[in-house]
Order: C-alpha cells, then sequence, then structure tokens
C-alpha cells in the first residue's frame, strides 16, 4: 500500500506536519511526496490513499479523477464551497 500527499507549494509546513504523522503509521517508503501543479492522475496512478491539503478550485480534475478511480481520498484544511458541495461535503466556519 502506498499514499500520495498532494499539496500546494504554499503548504510546505502543512504538508510536512501531515508527512510526519503519516510516518508515525506507516514506513518512508509508502509515504510519497507531490505537488498538485505536477501530478498526473493517470488511470494507473500507484497509491490507493491520497491526502489532500488545502485543495483548490483547479484542483477539482485530481479529485474528480482520483473518485473515478475508486481511491481513498483525505481532505486536509480549507475547502472552498462550491468545490465542497460538488463533492457532497458541507462546509461550515469554525467559531472562534
Amino acid at each position: 500500500m502506498s499514499i500520495t500527499l498532494l499539496y500546494q507549494s504554499t503548504d510546505l509546513t502543512a504538508a510536512s506536519i501531515v508527512r510526519c504523522g503519516l510516518l508515525r503509521s506507516f514506513s518512508a517508503a509508502q509515504v510519497n511526496d507531490c505537488k498538485f501543479d505536477s501530478f498526473e492522475s493517470t488511470t494507473n496512478s500507484p497509491s490507493q490513499i491520497y491526502v489532500l491539503i488545502n485543495p483548490t478550485e483547479s484542483d477539482r480534475r485530481v479529485f474528480s479523477t482520483l473518485a473515478k478511480q475508486g481511491r481513498k481520498i483525505i481532505i486536509f484544511g480549507t475547502l472552498e464551497a462550491q468545490f465542497a458541495s460538488e463533492v457532497g461535503l458541507e462546509v461550515e466556519p469554525l467559531d472562534a
């Protein structure tokens, strides 16, 4: 089993934190890092699990492709309301 962590260049800190958390349960060989802008989701994507950090509207294509392939998808961070609605999620503001 392998896990791919997808993130924006602006989310390096968050990606590092999530990666460290994953490495508590999985080996380094099982956890792959990739930025959204360099990821190509082909039908032969090697990972079974994808962790998306702060996916944007432009990353919806990646999400849709992975979902159609039956991959497990975990989303951390913010999600734009339109994107959330289309993937069947509700976005609620956090109380401070």
